[in-house]
């Protein structure tokens, strides 16, 4: 899950008409979350459901309110989020289907990078696997995050496991622009101004942008592979 900035102005179809995913609704959500899905980081595809942050069916108040839209998945992110409600929780007064203590909103500085940690670790059976947790205890909101996107990546179901073989299939690009990285960076006799790793480095770079699939959770797993030295170049910490 990335940071995003959301913005200020709504759509005019959620002035003009009753519907809450107009054509303006779309294009704006997708710009505004870089082309990916909120829960999943994996890209949009050309017609994508908008889900409500808070469930429509428990707040109907906030139906079109714009911040409360969000671009996702259908069968494999929103309709696999935990339906809180059959834990008895009571949000504002009412049974509902998102958490007490709520959940990150990555629109509104919440720091969801910061607040929760995401890493890849090798599975032996399924290849590499996404974790979730919360960075502190105390955090509910973060807590309840990590604990819904580890219940959607979660391989052993069938949304979960689409989900896992994409950033697989997408971590071995990464792993093959870096192999390229490398032997550039070696028949340039490991000079990094070399316009050969210079090439490379960009070419892998964009593949670690923040609008690049999966781009978080593949980030933090290929920094321990990297060269410090080459670091810089792709926009990692040294």
């Amino acid at each position: 899950m990335i940071d995003v900035v959301r913005s200020a102005q709504p759509p005019k179809s959620l002035q003009e008409t009753d519907a809450y995913d107009g054509a303006d609704v779309r294009d704006r959500l997708r710009d505004d979350f870089l082309g990916k899905c909120y829960l999943c980081e994996g890209p949009l595809p050309e017609t994508f459901q908008i889900d409500h942050f808070r469930p429509q069916a428990d707040f109907p108040e906030l139906k079109k309110h714009w911040p409360n839209l969000f671009p996702a998945h259908g069968e494999t992110c929103n309709r696999r989020r935990l339906r809180w409600g059959t834990r008895g929780v009571v949000v504002d007064g009412r049974r509902c289907a998102f958490p007490e203590g709520g959940l990150l909103n990555c629109t509104n500085g919440e720091d969801v990078e910061q607040r929760l940690v995401q890493w890849l670790e090798q599975d032996a059976v399924r290849g590499l696997r996404a974790h979730f947790r919360a960075r502190s205890a105390d955090d509910t909101a973060a807590t309840n995050t990590a604990e819904e996107l580890s219940h959607i990546h979660d391989p052993g179901s069938g949304g979960g496991k689409e989900i896992s073989s994409l950033i697989n299939a997408q971590y071995v690009r990464v792993l093959e622009g870096h192999h390229r990285l490398i032997q550039a960076w070696e028949a340039a006799d490991r000079d990094r101004n070399d316009l050969r790793v210079a090439k490379a480095a960009e070419v892998l770079r964009l593949m670690l942008a923040k609008n690049a699939p999966y781009s978080t959770l593949i980030r933090d797993r290929l920094q321990e592979f990297v060269i410090p030295t080459l670091r810089p170049l792709l926009g990692l910490p040294a």
